[in-house]
């Protein structure tokens, strides 16, 4: 036997840490089929996720980067809207199975995201508060979370004599205060996919870790696509529903710069729906061409268009609202928000004033509730975006806004170093 230290010893050694080395580095690299898709950055002070690629490939980054936050949300907010385990494994999920209609590329990103939590987290990391780890199912059920939970919200988009510079919109989002939804808010920016006819426009949305559908969002176009809630006739029978966070996605990723309320509601009219309520579109060329801002209204009988032509908040107002109300598929319901939206732009019509971000910010203030989330100021024509979010802190309608361009969203190329934090894809996905 050759003493201890020999070279021998030593060749083997070595050639033993190569091994090693060459492995752990095979694991660490991404798989070549399925390359670094995401990145998780700060916009002045803004979280912000990029997400590019195939959909298992944005699945898969936004699930490495965001393991923690999304295992968060539906832990903690999850089980607040199943209220029991019984009640979540034979009611939610059964009807996320039977009645829900998920497009293919949202499955696919649902099993990439999965495997990115696998890659990230193990053993207690990924389980979940019904004792066993999470599934493609659970992830399936948490793009359907608002259809089991209502939201509120107030919009406005004004045009013309109100906004001499292009359209701008105004948007609170009010939903079921929690602290894994104060502590968690992020944008999330998709880039563009697909060629031809298949083609998919960039979008973002300010929204919480897991989400693949949208709330609030904006397109590369400037159009913009808010949920709402109204006094909606759930589908009883209705098969083949599409969630409503995902059937805002498919407006901003669809729709046309010129109607693109228009087009939402030819993209959605034969489309189910489980909750209904209503969601509000408006483009940069709102108030130009028909079509280009309204609200579609649906129920589970259906779906109906509020056009902003045929709905002004009062006579002469170059402007639009909504709050939670149906104006088409019912008589309208008196709305404290909506004649609060009419009288304002009503006196800034009267008095000659712009309706500028530090008018609307004022004005969403106005109609604010205890339970307002996130208050953002929308410039559609130059595609600037104000974001202000409740935080355990201070509530929204206190906090400054990070004001942010689309290019900041979607490239950070203006950022200075010192501005922005990468956090990039190190695992090869499972």
């Amino acid at each position: 036997m050759k003493p201890h230290g020999s070279s021998s010893t030593k060749i083997a050694v070595a050639l033993c840490a190569t091994v090693v080395a060459l492995s752990q580095a095979s694991l660490a690299a991404p798989a070549a089929a399925t390359p670094t898709k995401g990145e998780l950055v700060e916009v002045k002070g803004l979280r912000v996720l990029r997400l590019r690629g195939t959909p298992r490939q944005r699945g898969y980054a936004h699930g490495y980067l965001l393991a923690r936050e999304v295992m968060q949300l539906f832990n903690r907010y999850g089980g607040m809207i199943a209220r029991d385990r019984e009640r979540y494994e034979t009611v939610i999920r059964k009807e996320i199975r039977e009645r829900f209609d998920f497009p293919e590329e949202v499955r696919e990103e649902v099993v990439g995201m999965l495997a990115g939590l696998g890659a990230r987290l193990s053993g207690e990391g990924l389980s979940t508060f019904l004792g066993r780890p999470i599934d493609e199912t659970d992830l399936l059920a948490m793009q359907a979370f608002p259809d089991w939970y209502p939201i509120a919200c107030s919009s406005f988009v004004a045009w013309g004599a109100l906004s001499p510079g292009g359209p701008v919109a105004g948007r609170n989002l009010d939903f079921f205060v929690h602290p894994v939804l104060l502590d968690n808010h992020i944008a999330i920016v998709n880039a563009r996919s697909g060629a031809g006819d298949s083609a998919r426009r960039a979008w973002a949305t300010i929204t919480w870790p897991g989400l693949v559908g949208a709330l609030t969002g904006m397109n590369e176009d400037g159009t913009v696509v808010f949920l709402h809630d109204a006094n909606a006739r759930l589908a009883d029978a209705h098969r083949g529903c599409l969630p409503r966070m995902l059937a805002a996605r498919r407006i901003l990723e669809m729709a046309g710069a010129n109607a693109p309320a228009a087009d939402a509601m030819a993209l959605l009219k034969d489309t189910p729906t489980r909750w209904g309520g209503l969601i509000f579109v408006a483009g940069a060329r709102a108030g130009e061409a028909r079509g280009a801002a309204g609200c579609l209204e649906r129920d589970g009988r259906g779906t109906s268009l509020r056009l902003a032509s045929a709905d002004p908040l009062a006579r002469g107002v170059d402007a639009f609202a909504c709050t939670n109300h149906f104006r088409v598929r019912a008589d309208p319901r008196p709305s404290e928000r909506y004649a609060t939206f009419a009288e304002r732009l009503s006196t800034a019509r009267d008095e000659g004033a712009v309706v500028d971000e530090a008018f609307a910010l004022a004005t969403m203030n106005d109609v604010a509730q205890p339970i307002t989330l996130q208050s953002c100021f929308f410039d559609l024509r130059k595609r600037t975006i104000g974001v202000r979010l409740s935080r355990r802190s201070a509530r929204a309608v206190d906090a400054t806004p990070v004001r942010v361009t689309w290019e900041e969203l979607l490239s950070g190329k203006h950022l200075g170093r010192e501005e922005a934090h990468t956090t990039k894809i190190t695992k090869k996905a499972k």
